[in-house]
């Protein structure tokens, strides 16, 4: 059928043209057989992927239905041959809002991996498909690529890829790509950092630059008059410059330094940025050769051990025929041959040196010999040339794709490489961690000790216990609150349906209630409640502050408040009216136990002292809910919240929350 069908395209209808694909839409269509197999296998794979699919599809579902409008947004793409397909997105910003497309899959209007629906290159994807026999022609919700793309890693020639892959892709491949993609979303969930042009991470300026830029800016440098620098830094670099001050002032000095490694990705997300890519000298390799064979630019390789930058010079030129490798050198020269080793270099005229002795000495020697070399370019690259010589295989690619390349490296060479990971990396987020306390403490204005020179094994242990005791009660903390906020809305759901009947049925008016609360370190964030107000409260609010109960004036309560509806009352006597923020707990902006979150209008009548409550994230009940709710004074409320902050444990949080439920039953303070 392939050959057939290939045949009849590129020779007798034009591929680029709307009568075209509609004769090979209507040819593959015509084989009821395949097309058949191909939907039954898809909805197996559906069905075999659904302990994954099933709990991301109810959160989509919740994000939906908590934004404004319809649950699905609806979207109609016409396919060339002009067939028209309308297609499903949840109504989130969320990437994965394309899985309500299961239904048009189960409809058989989609397959599960495809070429986009809403791609503007659909047309030149469709006729590479047909081309190479392959036999879907319908769109897909998910690209093979897709996963790389949502990391930030680079791209292999987009178009080419995915056509590639997908002409290679079984159940078995289908299986891991969708996996990998839904595993991107739950590791890399930054769509809502900002994407500044520069990272500063201890003092260094990282910059922040899609691959298509750094590409631009290798191009300029290579051509340039001066000689540039380019630096690569990962975790291990920036462990060896808090040790080596010579090496951190070189890399300040650097041109640029492109980002390398999940340990600077880390770093930018606890500075509140997303790394537009992870732009790694390995990677980058290839492309820096493909950019050279078109410019007709020269590469020099210096560094590794002898004959291995021949092997890669090699390998590569292979790969690109026109390539131009100007000349190669080992890393394991004496000082006496440095100036012949320069001559070399100089006479070759080159455009771009990579260099390869690992950090620091390689970044010390292009320093040192910057103004003695005439390359556009020059950059360490560290082990590179072991990889491109084949003398050390690269992690496989799904490992790559959620930055755990060091665990392979580390598996391959434990006895070199275990200082560096087992005892570096937790020093990095150690170092990373004591510095954003430190950036938080400047905005406070506190000062704060500076973070200690880590000398001998005792040292270690001391500054690794107290992080763990610092960090464990919160990881601890937020664990219970995923796991008893799913369990709860899970067992309240039944309660809650009904609960939306009666409020819909009670008065007219939205059954959710949001409202804008302030969190931990004063970040915004929306609280739901179900409605038990009438729509008109806020502005009936004006009228009847006079009456406010509470004493000091931060807080509005009223015992007979009139802008309570019938069945408000009941739900906000037994507290069934905070339900809803289970969703809170388990997205993250709340706790199941901690200071009630403010308003905004409230925070800013607080005292520096009443300030104190918002260094924690705010919870759903807390020790003065259990100890008389809204018949305590404000000033109360403070101090018994701070109260807890001083003494916070998760024994006592199972206390509180044993506390809750009889104070919950009585109703005592509830209004």
């Amino acid at each position: 059928m392939s050959t057939s069908l290939k045949h009849e395209t590129t020779s007798v209808i034009p591929l680029y043209t709307d009568a075209g694909y509609t004769t090979l839409i209507e040819h593959y269509n015509s084989n009821s057989w395949l097309s058949n197999k191909i939907v039954i296998t898809e909805i197996s794979l559906v069905f075999l992927l659904s302990p994954v699919l099933i709990p991301v599809m109810l959160y989509m579902f919740v994000l939906s239905l908590l934004s404004a409008g319809p649950v699905l947004r609806k979207k109609i793409i016409r396919m060339p041959g002009g067939i028209p397909y309308t297609i499903n997105y949840f109504n989130t910003s969320h990437s994965l809002a394309r899985l309500a497309q299961l239904w048009n899959l189960i409809k058989g209007e989609m397959n599960l991996i495809g070429p986009p629906a809403d791609s503007e290159n659909v047309r030149l994807r469709l006729a590479y498909e047909m081309t190479t026999k392959l036999v879907t022609v319908k769109p897909g919700i998910f690209l093979p690529n897709q996963s790389k793309k949502q990391l930030g890693l680079l791209p292999d020639e987009t178009d080419e890829y995915n056509c590639e892959a997908l002409r290679h892709t079984n159940l078995f491949a289908k299986t891991g790509i969708v996996l990998r993609i839904i595993l991107a979303e739950i590791f890399s969930p930054c769509r809502n950092l900002n994407t500044k042009s520069v990272v500063d991470v201890f003092g260094i300026d990282i910059a922040n630059i899609s691959f298509d830029q750094a590409l631009a800016w290798i191009r300029t440098a290579a051509k340039g008059e001066q000689t540039s620098f380019l630096a690569y830094v990962n975790a291990h670099c920036l462990n060896v410059a808090h040790a080596d001050p010579e090496f951190r002032l070189l890399l300040k000095k650097a041109d640029i330094v492109f980002p390398d490694g999940i340990g600077i990705k880390i770093a930018a997300r606890l500075r509140g940025v997303r790394l537009l890519a992870n732009l790694n000298g390995t990677d980058l390799f290839p492309h820096i050769c493909k950019l050279a064979e078109q410019d007709k630019l020269c590469i020099y390789l210096l560094g590794g051990r002898s004959g291995v930058a021949d092997t890669v010079a090699s390998n590569m030129c292979k790969r690109y025929p026109d390539l131009n490798i100007a000349g190669t050198h080992d890393g394991y020269f004496s000082k006496d041959n440095e100036a012949k080793i320069i001559d070399d270099i100089n006479s070759s005229g080159t455009d771009i040196l990579l260099v390869a002795m690992g950090v620091p000495r390689q970044e010390k020697w292009l320093e040192c010999n910057k103004d003695k070399l005439n390359a556009g370019l020059v950059m360490g690259v560290g082990g590179l040339f072991d990889f491109y010589s084949d003398r050390i295989s690269r992690a496989p690619l799904w490992v790559r794709e959620f930055g755990m390349e060091w665990l392979w490296r580390l598996f391959q060479e434990p006895g070199r490489m275990w200082r560096r990971y087992v005892i570096g990396n937790p020093l990095f987020v150690t170092r990373l961690n004591h510095e954003n306390r430190m950036l938080r403490a400047r905005q406070k204005n506190i000062c704060r000790s500076p973070l200690p020179v880590l000398g001998n094994i005792a040292d270690y242990v001391r500054h690794y216990y107290y992080i763990v005791i610092d960090q464990g009660f919160a990881f601890l903390k937020r664990a219970v609150d995923v796991f008893c906020s799913g369990l709860g809305m899970l067992i309240f759901s039944p309660l809650l349906l009904i609960l939306i009947i009666v409020i819909k049925l009670d008065s007219p008016g939205p059954i959710f209630f949001s409202q804008t609360r302030v969190g931990k370190h004063g970040k915004h964030f929306r609280i739901w409640k179900l409605r038990s107000m009438y729509v008109d409260a806020e502005s009936r609010k004006l009228a009847l502050q006079k009456q406010n109960e509470m004493h000091g004036g931060v807080t509005f309560k009223l015992a007979r408040d009139p802008r309570i509806t019938r069945v408000g009352r009941l739900i906000r006597k037994i507290s069934i009216d905070e339900l809803p923020q289970l969703w809170n707990v388990f997205s993250g902006d709340m706790s199941l136990v901690g200071p009630r979150p403010p308003l905004p209008s409230e925070v800013s009548e607080y005292n520096l002292d009443d300030r104190y409550r918002l260094d924690v994230i705010p919870g759903i009940t807390c020790i003065w809910q259990v100890s008389g709710r809204s018949l305590l004074p404000f000033k109360k409320q403070v101090k018994l919240d701070l109260e807890y902050i001083r003494n916070m444990s998760l024994f006592q949080d199972i206390s509180i929350l044993l506390r809750t439920i009889p104070a919950v039953i009585t109703g005592r303070g509830a209004c």
